[in-house]
């Protein structure tokens, strides 16, 4: 999975629980647990998906996790953590309620409606627009300025609201305005598609995708992925006796 800046909950309804890898080289593996909350990340990792599964999800806009959770953003940030080791029994009591409705679309009603009922508070709306702000690619010192925050104060409630410091947020999401392109443009210039994103030129745009994205922009378009954050990495991990090709590169 690709690092989209966001933070996300996943509830796997049948099959074994989540395992994924920090980086090809990592022939363990971390096995997580069937209800797991990814933290906002600048950097892809992949997962397992040697057997199929049921899953339901959603992911929160950014600033939106910590008051549905109860835990500071930043404290998740950069990896996956199990909902029962934030909640306890209620995330069992959270996994068979939607494990037991077998209507996928009464299911995600239904997921809706417990998160709901733990009374979550409105996240804070100069936070919500100053992700706006960073989104479009403004720079993090307009965003500052819009909010009234002193900048101390800002990055502090930023970082603990999204889960990134301003800076790597808006990195993030101009990597994205370049992914989103990369995947609804066939065969784009590279050196337009920079500009447009937001890059100083196409080496920019080349060294920033390497970096978060752990492929070049050439390669992303190569391998062809069914979604834009969801891009297959064949022969990525050599652990058998587990065959090429089972394992995606995921947010």
């Amino acid at each position: 999975m690709l690092p989209t800046g966001s933070m996300h909950l996943a509830v796997r309804l049948s099959g074994p629980p989540l395992r994924v890898f920090r980086h090809p080289g990592d022939r363990e593996g971390q096995t997580i647990g069937h209800a797991v909350i990814g933290g906002a990340r600048t950097a892809p990792y992949l997962r397992d998906v040697s057997e199929p599964v049921a899953s339901v999800g959603i992911v929160f806009h950014p600033g939106a996790a910590p008051a549905v959770l109860g835990v500071p953003a930043d404290e998740l940030s950069g990896r996956h953590t199990s909902l029962e080791d934030l909640w306890g029994l209620e995330a069992r009591f959270f996994h068979e309620r939607l494990a037991e409705e077998m209507d996928a679309e009464r299911r995600l009603e239904l997921l809706e409606e417990l998160l709901l009922s733990r009374r979550p508070g409105a996240p804070s709306q100069a936070i919500a627009r100053a992700v706006e702000r960073l989104e479009r690619g403004d720079p993090v010192s307009a965003a500052i300025e819009e909010s009234g925050f002193s900048h101390r104060h800002f990055l502090e409630t930023f970082r603990r609201t999204v889960g990134l410091t301003p800076k790597r947020y808006g990195r993030v999401a101009r990597f994205q305005r370049a992914v989103d392109s990369l995947f609804t443009r066939p065969r784009p210039s590279l050196a337009e598609l920079a500009v447009e994103a937001g890059y100083a030129d196409q080496p920019h745009l080349t060294r920033d995708f390497v970096e978060l994205a752990g492929i070049t922009p050439g390669r992303y378009g190569a391998l062809s992925p069914a979604s834009p954050n969801h891009v297959p990495e064949v022969n990525s991990v050599q652990d058998p006796p587990v065959a090429p090709g089972q394992f995606v590169r995921t947010p």
